[in-house]
């Protein structure tokens, strides 16, 4: 292997990944943006969010692939703060009729 063989491998490589970190960035951009909204549509405010880890949640495991399974943390206008679980069908939470299909709280931890 020569070395404009290896650069140009290394270039590929380089490009593969900031692809990667932009898919990433674009959809956690995407449901915080959907998460967002359904605060807003529930009469609260989101403070935090972050996808669901494996083996984690009040399903444990997901039956389906396509379900999204967030952990939120709410404010709502009395400055009350909430926390749980907030899922939506479909790899963009649109095959269902209501924009989260099931929502869990649970207590409040910081």
């Amino acid at each position: 292997m020569n070395f404009s063989d290896l650069f140009a491998y290394l270039v590929s490589l380089c490009i593969a990944g900031v692809g990667l970190l932009l898919m990433l960035w674009f959809m956690r951009l995407y449901w915080q943006s959907r998460l967002r909204e359904w605060a807003g549509e529930s009469g609260m405010r989101l403070v935090t969010f972050r996808g669901a880890r494996l083996q984690e949640g009040p399903q444990r495991l997901r039956k389906r692939r396509s379900e999204r399974l967030f952990r939120v943390a709410v404010e709502d206008n009395l400055k009350g703060r909430r926390a749980g679980w907030v899922m939506f069908a479909g790899f963009w939470g649109t095959r269902a009729p209501d924009p989260a299909v099931r929502v869990i709280w649970d207590e409040f931890d910081d």
